[in-house]
């Protein structure tokens, strides 16, 4: 699916516009011209129908050459391994990041909570990946043509970034579970997600002039992207959490 000229959504699940796996986040292809990116890289459940939808966008797996990573959780980061396997592709990810997949173990030590959940399937297993690039705020990520801007944007876990660029819509920001449509966050009962630093990052966001927010769930917005950021910042001025996204 095409969003804008630079910009197309080849993965989404139960949680988004449901165009690959169920248990997929919004996955982002980056056409810079002479290099694409992906922006995450989804569950990898099934990786076949975000294959498929790659190929469809008419742009060519064999040219991806970057993977970035907005955080460590699985649906974010699970397709990563094999990705980089097809492409060669380059994995970028902050340093907390690239601990957190660089260890399969651990990783799957941690998945007990969220399969019982049904956040993953009960079989659910997470294939490690090593990150080539570690970002940080403020480093720039060439792609082709295109250029992204790192900012930290920790609260919904550690270590989370997310990424900003100029567009043929304006200015957009790919925020991975740091802000939703609707300015809705997801908190959830884990060690390292924090309301103060999700307060702390929606504010920053908040602070950029935003047209497109492109999250890792619900719909993409492509305009007036601000707004959003100030639904929460409105919640968090009148001393309450902003709501919660449905899950």
């Amino acid at each position: 699916m095409q969003l804008t000229a630079e910009i197309h959504l080849v993965g989404s699940g139960r949680n988004g516009l449901g165009l690959t796996d169920a248990f997929d986040c919004n996955v982002y292809l980056l056409d810079g011209g002479s290099e694409l990116a992906l922006v995450d890289t989804g569950a990898a459940v099934r990786l076949e129908p975000l294959l498929s939808l790659i190929e469809q966008s008419g742009l060519g797996l064999d040219r991806v050459g970057h993977i970035l990573l907005t955080h460590k959780h699985g649906d974010h980061s699970a397709g990563a391994a094999e990705l980089k396997r097809l492409t060669g592709a380059r994995v970028y990810a902050t340093a907390g990041t690239a601990a957190a997949v660089g260890d399969g173990d651990a990783f799957n030590a941690g998945l007990d909570r969220a399969r019982r959940a049904g956040i993953y399937p009960a079989d659910y297993l997470f294939h490690a990946v090593e990150a080539d690039v570690i970002v940080r705020e403020g480093d720039t990520i060439a792609v082709g043509a295109l250029e992204l801007k790192v900012i930290d944007t920790p609260g919904h876990c550690d270590h989370h970034c997310s990424f900003v660029m100029s567009s043929s819509v304006g200015t957009c920001a790919f925020t991975g579970d740091a802000l939703f449509p609707g300015g809705t966050i997801l908190l959830q009962p884990i060690r390292d997600c924090s309301i103060p630093e999700t307060v702390a990052t929606i504010e920053k966001l908040g602070a950029l002039e935003l047209d497109a927010l492109l999250a890792g769930h619900g719909a993409p917005i492509l305009s007036d992207g601000r707004r959003h950021a100030r639904i929460a910042l409105d919640r968090i001025q009148d001393g309450k959490i902003p709501l919660q996204l449905f899950w």
